[in-house]
């Protein structure tokens, strides 16, 4: 889904995920496969998430982190990629595109003001994203823009634990990502929610047991052993 593959405006071309790159790992691979089949809009990354993922620029080998390979890989093309977790807040993702950067910074800004006044706290930061969504919505097509949200720390906004057990906020939080996941609406258009956590049973089992929200384990690597040195590293 980024500039050598399939394009948000691709969606009503057949099989748009056989022209991803060769080099794509195969969790991102299933990740395009149900977002194009418009399964599922929301995505919980479990597993090795903190390791560097590989890819390919130029016919060089390049290694970034999983966020990076999102924000540049996956989702290159989209308008607005915006990040968050607990110790940031919100923030635009870009890579290492200064341009694009800059052009995200300056939309969220006329939508939300300076990003010293974006709000912190959880549930001011996801009923922000909440009215953002619906606008988004109701936008022109013609005007509407490809959104994709990367919660890191997911296992911090929605974590583990009985219905019953979990604090007022907790549940909100859980029930705004369950919201979303299940709005037919956000399937249609271009925006995806990507929830990104070490281990998926520190994620509520409401969340990851939905049949609206797909989980995808992102692997250990395999590495490519010479004179007893791991030199290549591929996720598999």
């Amino acid at each position: 889904m980024n500039d050598q593959a399939a394009h948000p405006a691709d969606l009503q071309q057949p099989s748009p995920v056989g022209r991803l790159p060769d080099w794509y790992p195969p969790w991102a691979r299933e990740l395009a496969e149900l977002y194009f089949s418009r399964t599922t809009c929301l995505f919980v990354l479990h597993g090795n998430v903190h390791d560097l993922v590989r890819r390919v620029r130029k016919d060089q080998d390049e290694y970034c982190s999983l966020t990076e390979f999102l924000t540049s890989e996956v989702f290159g093309r989209w308008d607005l990629v915006i990040g968050h977790d607990l110790s940031q807040g919100l923030r635009p993702r870009a890579g290492d595109d200064g341009a694009r950067l800059q052009a995200m910074m300056k939309y969220l800004t006329a939508q939300w003001g300076e990003p010293g006044a974006w709000p912190r706290d959880p549930e001011r930061v996801l009923a922000l994203l909440r009215g953002f969504v619906e606008r988004c919505l109701i936008d022109d097509p013609a005007n509407r823009k490809s959104i994709a949200v990367l919660f890191e720390y997911a296992q911090y906004l929605v974590p583990e634990g009985d219905l019953n057990a979990l604090a007022r906020g907790l549940a909100g939080q859980l029930v705004q990502f369950l919201s979303w996941a299940q709005n037919p609406h956000i399937k249609r258009v271009n925006m995806a929610f990507c929830l990104i956590a070490d281990r998926l049973a520190e994620v509520n089992d409401r969340l990851v047991q939905s049949a609206h929200v797909a989980t995808i384990e992102v692997p250990l690597p395999d590495g490519t052993v010479i004179d007893g040195e791991i030199v290549i590293w591929h996720c598999e």
